[in-house]
């Protein structure tokens, strides 16, 4: 996805080894004042969930296989074949368990040291975004920004799941599309075989392929060149996939990446539903739900789900637009601390909780001003039409079925880039100047 010439530019810029060096400082110094040791002494679910489970079945060699094996629930032990999650994540986290024999602590250090990596890396690859886009300042200070984001600290430091992965692939990919805009066939098919790799870490991010798509359309030489790239782009993603998705034919009976979807609409909408995720309503605590999905099996179980979440949906049509809407209200802004209901450990109220309070306001400040910097940059250019669109599509498929905070961290950084734009725009017009701007 990235041109040799522009890694080589991104390499000169003044301030990106230090942007780098420091975003990785803060990252290692979270992950060791976690205590990231001690989290292996609860065992794979305790550890990482459904993406660790996974991982330790496939270092024990039974597969990919038992999302929900907890020896703390007797019932729910080998819970069987599964393509609940993409690959690349459970199995880069097998691979460290193989390295360093099983789930301990130096398996957690490995983790979390690449995450940091990884996150470090986000914010060097925004410097390189913002240029694309010819937004040099924007994407300088955004990275900045990301680098010192608790969010985007702590989900790499001490949060075992694909999140910062996605995210950093996600500033790649929208990197793509716009160097792949006007480019020939080989680019489009890297682009393409590039895309099918992150289908296989996790494919949330298909929803943002008609935005990925758009400079292309926008500037197309022709309606039959543009058609021949995306069909090239879309045989190389499918190249990429087709192994997994006939793996999962094969051993569980469905074609396709991910089997969860049903699943998710039931846990999201039910009669106790408020708009986030109903982990009673779901087999990894439901000692009868994990009973009906062992007698139908993942696909069928996924099916039944389906049916009734959407039985659901057609009895309660007024309560589900209630809970799209406070879904959408929680991808945005988060849930404030005075209404919030959830305590922790020691039954504390997060309205008391000093870290939620700087939580909230982070997430709903980087929510809102993401958007308001996208609309702004919309007007000007063609970038901000970009983004606008990818934040628009992106999240409705979790405003129709549970958020968590953790969903939308993907797109945080181009929401910090956003924003960042946005606020610089606003600065400079009162100075009676403006940003450059790239003509559509």
């Amino acid at each position: 996805m990235l041109e040799t010439n522009a890694l080589q530019k991104l390499g000169h810029l003044r301030g990106v080894r230090l942007l780098f060096a420091v975003a990785l400082f803060l990252r290692l110094g979270a992950m060791l004042a976690s205590g990231f040791a001690h989290r292996v002494d609860h065992g794979a679910w305790g550890f990482g969930y459904e993406a660790a489970c996974i991982a330790d079945s496939l270092h024990a060699g039974h597969g990919f296989a038992g999302p929900w094996t907890r020896a703390e629930v007797p019932w729910n032990l080998g819970s069987g074949a599964t393509a609940w999650l993409s690959p690349a994540y459970p199995g880069f986290v097998a691979l460290l368990m193989n390295v360093f024999g099983g789930l301990v602590p130096g398996t957690a250090f490995a983790l979390f040291f690449v995450q940091s990596i990884v996150g470090a890396f986000t914010c060097v690859a925004v410097v390189g975004l913002g240029r694309a886009l010819n937004a040099e300042r924007a994407g300088l200070v955004a990275g900045w920004v990301l680098a010192v984001f608790p969010a985007a600290v702590w989900n790499a430091s001490a949060v075992v799941w694909d999140t910062t992965f996605v995210a950093c692939a996600i500033v790649l990919f929208m990197w793509g599309a716009f160097v792949c805009a006007r480019g020939s066939m080989r680019k489009w098919g890297w682009f393409g075989a590039g895309f099918g790799l992150l289908l296989m870490l996790n494919p949330a991010p298909l929803a943002l392929l008609p935005a990925a798509l758009l400079p292309a359309w926008l500037q197309r030489q022709s309606v039959r060149v543009f058609g021949r790239n995306v069909a090239l782009f879309a045989l190389m993603a499918f190249v990429v996939v087709l192994p997994w998705m006939l793996r999962n034919q094969r051993r569980l009976g469905s074609f396709s990446m991910r089997t969860n979807l049903g699943v998710e609409l039931m846990v999201g909408n039910n009669d106790d539903a408020n708009g986030r995720f109903q982990i009673s309503h779901h087999p990894s605590n439901s000692g009868a739900e994990f009973v009906r999905y062992r007698e139908l099996g993942e696909v069928k179980y996924a099916a039944w789900a389906m049916q009734e979440a959407r039985g659901w949906i057609a009895e309660h049509p007024g309560r589900f637009v209630g809970l799209c809407v406070r879904r959408f209200v929680f991808f945005w802004i988060g849930e404030d601390p005075i209404t919030d209901p959830r305590t922790d450990e020691s039954g504390r109220r997060a309205i008391t909780d000093v870290g939620t309070w700087i939580k909230f306001v982070a997430f709903a400040l980087t929510g809102v001003l993401g958007v308001f910097g996208a609309v702004r940059w919309a007007r000007r250019d063609l970038a901000g039409r970009v983004l606008l669109l990818a934040f628009f599509l992106f999240p409705l498929m979790y405003c129709v079925t549970h958020v968590l905070e953790r969903y939308r961290f993907p797109i945080e950084p181009l929401l910090v880039l956003a924003a960042v734009w946005g606020i610089l725009d606003l600065w400079e017009r009162r100075r009676g100047r403006s940003l450059s701007s790239r003509s559509p």
